[in-house]
């Protein structure tokens, strides 16, 4: 790098090339006087070198003026973007346009190594080949063998990232002798680290370890510093493949220190992510989220495609092995396009690989596979066995998924035998754990339990502790098959030991959910087993044991936003503001969702983006509050604390549902009594029939009643004998259950060929039903509310809101308050957005939600019930923190329900206010989380506010989760679409029974769609069955 300081101009004017050490770097002064020449090196830990000054006149207008003008213009460019980028390519184009037109080899060949040079770092390997190639010709034309030696380093790594080995080896190989032949040290060093480079991405470790010591010795010889922090991060990928995850650890800590302290922004974010990847494999999810967060933070700041590709790439897996592969595949997507943008197809296949993961965990076995062959052909055409390896082990999960053993086998042999050769020990584990479970399903039961006792020894030496509860999880699977129960039992309550430990490893709540989702298997296998022992020994109290795992595996984020809340939760006002700043953003960003037909790509990865970013602040939040770190495992009720819970005429019906069988617990007064049922596909595809039945709109359309009848055999008939004496029954679902109302169930036939002379009369005909998350979230729910006093007043209600500015409320019409909606949209309204693809210019007026208002204030004494309508009935109304008055909050409006994101799910409320000017209209599943409610009950007049995003263990996420989290015991909520005039109807009923006849919410519930379904007008289910009741009933 070269300054000059003029006495005239005290602005120094700079020259740094791109062209290294041994290109020209050129200085065009004007104006006359004198002028300080500064040469130092690009960083300070480079060795001494040396240099010589040339100083020529150049008349203006001369064409060598020009071409060198030029030049020196491209060399003052900074690249930090694409147009700065554009800038410089078009200047160093100027200049070997106008070298070439003079003749000049030398000056060409340098104004095309700088564009070669250019390209590559942008990643532009086509054209950047090209370049070398013509300037490679001419050095050698010119005999400048130092240039010939640089040109073929250039060459070298572009045939690396392009995944052209062969080609790189030879160029790099080249390279390193010319530099050794000419005596320079320090270059051959250079070239030399680049071979290392390329035997460590050819999985060569040993050959790698050694090439890099070698080199890190020849630059101490040579007096450099400036390649040690590269170097330290190569080592610590090689420590990390080797399985030696600390000495990885240190080696990337080094190399951070020493990029951090010398600016190096870009290779930072690099060692950084390698950072974030160790704690993966450690099963740290939290802290390697929070150090891609710092990743994305150095990223905004620069133009790094390559490291925008594989932060993308990483977030995503990391999602991905935390169970959330919609998340992950939007980044996946993202990070393979940028790839094949740039041409970097190594990274490409990686990325494929993990597309292949992402698609297996969706249930998409022909996607996963198609990206795993396209994975596997990359690899073969780069000849890069390391990456072909991996794939295989990808594409034998992908045959173990499809039941087919010796196709799997075929996969993972060859690859385990290389990666035993090369000591890939982490890899070389994955795949013994794999070959385990393919054994197991081939028949071969005693063999998989010895690979699988190795795979679970090797986890263990590798401190993988995801990696072990997996391999405890399989070979308890193969034991009980050989029929050791107790040795399963063993391995299978380790395997969920080591997930609770895991578990507590995330600060966020969400992820903390999705998490325990993905181990879910643990959980059912420990079960299974000890429902095994209870087959044996039925008086052992095996099936309590079962019992307590099955709520173990229960609702724990709500379990942990109670605890967390009640403790007080001293948070640092910046991390509150940075919340309640990214929360505000996410609904702002749902509503612009919910109002714009086009650019929804770009809108979703903002939104994936904000969700990283909450993810982060939330796990920052949480590790700044000492007791959320005590929040690990809830103390188990008692059967005792269970059945005192449910009094003597409440029945508790929890459901579990398995791949080979599920199981029924009923408690009650009376004790614990557990059945087994059939497998989770037969009853969720009953279940799935049943609902769609259920929901369509027509009486009777789409309904079997003989699907209904037999599922309600196999839910209920075998506890029915028993259940038919109590008053209320509390169901716990699972898995697809939670879509269906138990109350429109017939109630079990007594034998086959009996004929129900009412017609299949329903369950709520005889009892309530209501649905609780666990029994453990309704002790800590009672626990946490049975001091706070109540609030004084009897309800607020928001409802008719106005959607849109053509809206006839604005136009200021006397009957503007009940203007019905345009000719076109006449139809009777349902209170749903998101399941219609509705935008806001079509959303319908609920013009009935307004009599439902007016008629709940008719019914409550006067001052008593807050109505807010129109205008009023805004955003700004439920955040302002009023609702905090009243003991039941009332919304009829349009119901958001996203299955895939549920942050993004919510309620529709006044989108302009009274002038006109838009405002947000939309209160998202995040603003309730930083609403606290002192209310008793919250009624969601609106449709699906019921359903949400199926977290397996968890529940629904969506916005009846919200309201429990803001701290309300109940809410009533819909399962599917209801007409507005239908609801309307229905509540009517609902606040009648609840404060004319006084029942209790659950009650007065069923009491209103009793008297719904004897109208005939709504005697089909469709219109009475869709609301249930979540929460306390009492």
């Amino acid at each position: 790098m070269v300054a000059a300081r003029g006495t005239a101009d005290p602005n120094p004017l700079v020259s740094d090339g791109h062209n290294g050490r041994w290109g020209p770097e050129i200085l065009l002064l004007r104006a006359p006087g004198s002028y300080r020449i500064e040469v130092r090196p690009g960083v300070p830990s480079a060795p001494p070198g040396r240099y010589g000054i040339q100083v020529e006149a150049l008349p203006d207008g001369e064409p060598r003026a020009t071409a060198l003008r030029a030049m020196s213009r491209a060399a003052q460019i900074l690249v930090r973007d694409a147009e700065t980028y554009r800038q410089a390519l078009a200047a160093y184009r100027e200049a070997l346009a106008a070298w070439r037109a003079l003749g000049e080899q030398g000056w060409e060949a340098e104004a095309l190594q700088a564009l070669a040079a250019l390209e590559a770092d942008a990643n532009d390997l086509p054209a950047a080949k090209e370049d070398y190639g013509k300037a490679l010709e001419l050095w050698r034309d010119l005999a400048a063998p130092r240039r010939e030696a640089a040109i073929l380093r250039g060459f070298g790594i572009v045939h690396q990232k392009a995944g052209e080995y062969g080609a790189a080896r030879e160029a790099l190989t080249a390279s390193t002798a010319l530099w050794q032949s000419l005596g320079e040290r320090f270059d051959e060093g250079m070239s030399r680290v680049e071979i290392c480079a390329l035997e460590h991405t050819l999985g060569n470790l040993a050959v790698a370890l050694a090439c890099y010591e070698e080199v890190r010795t020849l630059f101490h010889e040579a007096g450099d510093g400036s390649q040690e922090p590269r170097v330290l991060n190569n080592l610590g990928g090689l420590y990390d493949l080797l399985g030696e995850p600390d000495a990885a650890l240190e080696k990337y800590e080094q190399a951070l220190a020493l990029r951090h302290a010398r600016g190096n922004r870009p290779g930072e974010a690099q060692t950084l992510s390698n950072i974030a990847m160790i704690h993966q494999v450690r099963g740290e999810w939290q802290e390697a989220l929070r150090l891609y967060t710092q990743v994305r933070e150095i990223l905004s700041s620069l133009d790094e495609r390559s490291l925008e590709s594989a932060w993308r790439n990483n977030t995503g897996y990391i999602y991905l092995t935390l169970g959330e592969p919609e998340r992950a595949l939007t980044l996946l997507e993202d990070a393979l396009a940028l790839w094949r943008r740039i041409g970097a197809r190594r990274e490409e296949l990686t990325t494929l690989n993990n597309l292949g993961d992402a698609w297996r965990s969706l249930g998409e076995p022909k996607k996963a596979l198609d990206s795993y062959q396209q994975a596997l052909k990359l690899a073969r055409a780069q000849e890069d066995p390391w990456q072909e390896a991996i794939t295989e082990l990808h594409l034998g999960e992908i045959h173990l998924d499809l039941g087919e053993p010796a196709a799997a086998l075929r996969e993972i042999e060859p690859a385990l035998r290389y990666m035993r050769e090369k000591g890939f020990r982490r890899w070389d584990m994955r795949g013994l754990e794999l070959q385990g479970r393919v054994l197991a399903l081939a028949g071969r039961p005693r063999e998989a339990v010895l690979v699988l006792r190795d795979a679970l020894a090797g986890r263990q030496a590798l401190a993988d502790h995801a990696g072990e509860a997996g391999a405890l999880r399989s070979l308890a699977a193969v034991e009980r098959s050989l029929g050791a129960v107790e040795e399963a039992r063993v391995h299978a309550a380790a395997a969920v030991a080591l997930v609770e430990e895991l578990r507590t490893g995330f600060a966020s709540l969400g992820l903390r959910a999705s998490f325990l989702a993905s181990q879910r298997r643990a959980y059912s296998l420990l079960i299974d087993l000890l429902m095994d022992r209870h087959a044996a020994d039925p008086k052992g109290g095996h099936d309590r044991e079962a019992f307590a795992i099955s709520e173990q595996a229960r609702a724990r984020s709500l379990l942990d936003a109670l605890h967390a809340e009640s403790s007080g939760n001293a948070v640092p006002a910046e991390l509150r503001a940075r919340r309640q700043s990214l929360r505000y953003l996410l609904s702002a960003k749902a509503d612009q969702q919910l109002q714009q037909s086009g650019g929804a790509e770009a809108l979703e990865r903002e939104i994936a983006a904000l969700l990283l970013e909450l993810d982060g602040v939330e796990g920052e939040i949480r590790r700044s509050d000492p007791h959320y770190a005590a929040l690990s495992q809830p103390q188990p009720l008692s059967l005792a604390e269970t059945a005192g819970l449910l009094g003597p005429d409440t029945l508790l019906l929890e459901y579990s549902l398995g791949e080979e069988r599920s199981y029924l617990w009923a408690v009650s007064a009376e004790g614990l009594r557990s059945y087994v049922l059939p497998p989770q596909r037969e009853i969720e595809a009953r279940a799935r029939q049943v609902y769609e039945g259920l929901r369509t709109v027509e009486a009777g359309a789409g309904r079997r009643p003989e699907t209904a009848a037999e599922l309600s055999r196999i839910l209920l008939g075998p506890v029915w004998s028993r259940a038919a004496r109590f008053h209320r029954l509390v169901v716990v679902p699972d898995g697809a259950l939670h879509l269906l109302p138990f109350g429109a169930l017939p109630v079990p036939a007594p034998g086959k060929g009996w004929k129900d002379p009412q017609g299949l009369r329903p369950l709520l005909e005889p009892m309530e039903v209501v649905y609780v998350p666990s029994a453990t979230t309704l002790a800590v729910e009672r626990r946490r509310l049975e001091k706070r006093p109540p609030a004084p007043k009897w309800a607020a209600v928001l409802a008719d809101p106005v959607f849109t500015a053509d809206d006839p409320r604005l136009a200021g019409h006397p009957s503007a308050a009940r203007s019905q909606p345009p000719a076109s949209t006449r139809k009777e309204p349902a209170r749903s957005a998101k399941e219609l693809s509705l935008l806001p210019a079509r959303w319908d007026r609920l013009a009935s939600s307004r009599d439902e208002a007016e008629m709940i204030a008719r019914l409550a004494p006067k001052g008593q019930v807050w109505t807010a309508l129109d205008f009023a009935a805004n955003r700004d109304a439920v955040l302002s923190g009023d609702l905090r008055d009243y003991r039941v909050l009332h919304f009829a409006t349009h119901g958001v329900a996203d299955a895939r994101t549920p942050e993004l799910s919510g309620l529709m409320l006044s989108a302009v206010d009274a002038s006109g000017r838009p405002r947000e209209g939309f209160l998202g599943l995040s603003d309730l989380y930083d609403l606290d409610l002192t209310a008793d009950l919250v009624v969601l007049s609106a449709c699906q506010t019921g359903t949400g995003k199926e977290v397996r263990g968890e529940g629904l996420m969506g916005l009846t989760r919200g309201f429990l989290y803001a701290g309300v015991p109940r809410v009533v909520a819909s399962l599917w679409k209801v007409e507005d005039r239908t609801t309307a109807e229905l509540m009517s009923r609902f606040y009648r029974a609840l404060w004319v006849q006084r029942l209790s919410p659950a009650a007065a519930l069923r009491e209103a769609q009793r008297s719904l379904r004897r109208d005939p007008r709504y005697r089909a289910p469709h219109s009475w069955a869709g609301f249930v009741l979540q929460g306390d009933w009492r």
